[in-house]
């Protein structure tokens, strides 16, 4: 029986992330390497290395406005007049806090309605009941439709970044 090879060094991590076989311009690169081709869906495998996936690197410049500095560069971001700082990253979970109450302050708003008419008399409980039971499905409606609108604009601004430092390298 033969002794197995000792296992790699682990890769020491750099600037852009940890180094070693598989990035490109290192020796090793590509899908090759001296113990043939890489089994698919491995590490260094195809042309998209794990290094790539690891995040925003946070000596970086960031060009999303969300890079510390506190107040001064929220101010700095907004008044941005070439629009290479996103401030809508930094607002995006805020503005999805305050359409959850309001969505949900109009619901509650409608149940009250519908007890302030179901008090005043005849008819009233045709009011209350569907907005107590059913208006609750409107209103998740909404929260829904805005979380999906709120995902599209993060997104968005998410692949402006990240090919904006692909166009840098």
């Amino acid at each position: 029986m033969s002794a197995a090879p000792p296992p790699p060094p682990p890769p020491v991590p750099g600037p852009y992330g940890p180094s070693g076989a598989g990035q490109h311009g290192s020796p090793g690169a590509g899908a090759h390497s001296a113990a043939g081709p890489a089994p698919y869906g491995s590490p260094g495998s195809g042309p998209h290395t794990a290094d790539q996936h690891t995040g925003p690197n946070p000596n970086s410049g960031s060009r999303t406005g969300t890079s510390g500095g506190g107040i001064g560069s929220f101010f700095r971001a907004l008044l941005d007049l070439k629009f290479e700082q996103f401030v809508a990253l930094k607002f995006s979970a805020i503005i999805y806090v305050i359409l959850i109450a309001y969505f949900t302050l109009i619901w509650l708003a409608a149940i009250v309605i519908g007890i302030i008419a179901a008090s005043q008399g005849s008819g009233g409980l045709l009011i209350l009941l569907p907005a107590l039971f059913l208006g609750w499905i409107p209103a998740l409606i909404c929260i829904l439709l805005s979380r999906i609108g709120l995902e599209f604009l993060t997104a968005g601004i998410r692949t402006a970044i990240n090919t904006g430092k692909l166009v840098g390298r």
